[in-house]
Parts: C-alpha cells; structure tokens; sequence
C-alpha cells in the first residue's frame, strides 16, 4: 500500500478546459480542439473526490503478462482499469492497432512544417515557445488536459509531441494506449495521484455514487495569465481542414495581410539595420581621422600679430626704408667729395708745374 500518497501541488494537471472561454485571439484553435478526437475528454469536468483517487492508487496493482490491466480497491469495490475501457469512457475514438510512437526525425519534420523554430537538440521535446499563436494554443491544451505530468506545461515530450501531430495532421494515433502506458508505470512507482480526472471517470463508470466523504480535488481556476502567456504576434496557419469551411477563405485573406505586413516590417528593419551599419562606418572613419590627427607631432601656432605689434612692425620698415635712403645719399656725397678732391689735386699739380723756373744751358 502506498503511503502518503503525493498530489499534485501546483493543481494544474490533467484539468478540463471551457473552451467557451477561451479568447478570441484562439477562437479557430479551440473550434478545432472541440471538433477533434480530444473534444470530448478536454472538455469533460466532473468532480474529483479525493478519497476516490487515493484509494485507487494506494490500492493498485498492475498485470502485464497474460492480460494488460490494473486492478484497485475504491470504498470496498473493485475497479479495473485497462486500456480498452479508457478509450471508451474518455471517447477517444482510437484503437489498439494504432501506431503510439513516431521517431524523432519524424516529429521534428512535422513541427517544422507547424514553423517550429526552437531546439530541439537538447531535451528532445517540443517547447510552445517555438510555435505561433495557434499551435502553442493546442500545445497547452494537451499539456495541461491530456498529459501525464505535474509540471512541465510549457512543452511536450516525444511521445506527447507525436499525438499531437497526429491529430493535427488527421491521422491514426493510439492516444487511449498511451496514457494507459503512463498509469502502468505510475503503479510500479514511485506512485502519486495521477490523472485525478480520468480517474474519477472510470471509477464513475464503474461504481455510480460510489460513497464519498465530501473532500472535492479543487483544480487550479484558470485565469487570463495562461493565456497571455501563450499570446505572440506571429502567426502560422492551421491545416486546412481544420478550420470551417465557411471560415477558412476569411483566414486565408487575413494571413495574406499578415505575411505582406511581415514582409514590409523586415523590409523596414532591413534598411534601417543598413543605416545603422552606413553611420556606424562613417563614424568609425571619423575617429580614425581624427586619431591620425592627434598622432601627428604638433605644430607651432603663429600667434596673432596684435595691433602694437603690427604698428612696431611698420615703424621699423619705415625706420629700415629711411636708413638705406639715408646710405645711398652718403655714398653719393662722398663719390662727390673724392671727385672733388681729385680734381683739386689735378689743379695744384698744374700750377706747381707753371711756377717751376725754366733752366737754360749756355753753349760752349
């Protein structure tokens, strides 16, 4: 017997979800989650009574040899769970020959096609983070309705992802198997209150009015948050088909506005990521310029000749014009002069020639 059995403590997991409240920004999604094989059992709200869900997995023994069942005791009654009896109390419309896997190859190249962008290298599951608004709409109604664990809602693991591409590509997929397969491993522990939901329902199918001592599982109220969560501006169509008929030539004409919109925004950021990139390289060979300049050794400044100055300077030139003035009318004197001079000497030289008295010789 398992003892303090574990629950849940976030109360989000395997809830049921209104789509009737759903935003209107999901309005197609959520037709189509409520049209599919997952409607019924997304949609399905009854009340969980604590001590029903814990008596069955406290009780539960598990037989995979000849026949594939889980057996529980639930207020002194036998329960058993099989796989069969979950695809017909949850409606899932599948069957046991159903394929319940797909490879990872596959997966990836299904999301891709959905405009999966995110990595899925790591952890190996699909994040809705990678989706647009209406993929990550279903993402978190199978997340939070349909899987088999308590956290975690913002993705989905392989084989979630592959049911989930399954349906939406309208295909064969064995969903009723698969969370028979989690309950299995659930009892072999370690043990807690899984799938409170669909537990209530096949004890109900079993045991009408099963006694109950009143303690109701209270589920997270969903509020606006999980939606705005999910809410992203980009967008990738569903598959055809899984809009109405009538709708689907309105969707087409919105998404083709949206993808010009888009085309024009990318344009935008396009050419103004380029003039970033121009005045960046612009700026870029300022600096170098200017850094060539500033490298240079530096050159004396002429200082401004003031005004002093400048009257100093042309009372020298003045004083500098007068002085060679002054040189060229000496020089020209004194040429004077020494002409003068040789002149008077020329004259006595003369006179003392003519006052010489004349020698005469007598002849024998």
């Amino acid at each position: 017997m398992v003892k303090n059995l574990e629950w849940d403590k976030t109360l989000k997991h395997n809830q049921s979800i209104n789509l009737d409240e759903v935003p209107q920004d999901f309005e197609d999604a959520a037709r189509w989650v409520r049209s599919s094989r997952i409607g019924y059992v997304v949609e399905a709200n009854v009340k969980v009574y604590r001590i029903h869900i814990q008596e069955l997995w406290e009780t539960a023994k598990s037989e995979t040899i000849n026949n594939r069942w889980i057996s529980s005791t639930v207020r002194n009654k036998r329960i058993q769970v099989t796989e069969d009896r979950i695809r017909k109390v949850l409606k899932l419309l599948d069957n046991d020959q159903d394929p319940i896997s797909l490879s990872k190859d596959d997966i990836l190249d299904g999301f891709r096609g959905m405009g999966y962008a995110g990595d899925f290298s790591q952890k190996k599951e699909i994040k809705r983070g990678g989706l647009t608004r209406d993929w990550r709409f279903i993402v978190h109604v199978i997340a939070m309705s349909l899987a088999h664990r308590k956290g975690g809602y913002d993705g989905l693991n392989l084989e979630w992802s592959a049911a989930m591409l399954n349906l939406c590509l309208n295909q064969k997929f064995n969903l009723s198997g698969l969370i028979f397969n989690y309950m299995l491993d659930n009892v072999r522990g370690p043990t807690w209150a899984m799938y409170p939901r669909f537990v209530q329902m096949l004890i109900n199918a079993q045991y009408k009015d099963a006694p109950n001592d009143g303690n109701l599982y209270k589920f997270h109220v969903p509020t606006s948050r999980q939606f705005t969560e999910i809410k992203t501006n980009e967008w990738v169509l569903l598959q055809d088909w899984m809009y109405r008929a009538e709708r689907l030539p309105l969707v087409k004409e919105a998404y083709r506005k949206y993808k010009e919109a888009v085309r024009e925004k990318q344009q935008r950021a396009a050419q103004a990521q380029a003039e970033a990139a121009a005045k960046k390289e612009r700026s870029k060979g300022k600096r170098k310029e200017k850094q060539a300049v500033e490298d240079e050794p530096p050159k004396k400044k002429k200082a401004p000749e003031s005004t002093e100055r400048f009257m100093g300077a042309s009372i020298r030139a003045a004083e500098s014009e007068e002085h060679r003035q002054h040189v060229i009318d000496m020089r020209e004197i004194h040429a004077l002069q020494e002409k003068e001079k040789r002149e008077k000497k020329l004259k006595r030289k003369e006179i003392s020639a003519s006052e010489r008295p004349e020698t005469v010789t007598e002849e024998v």
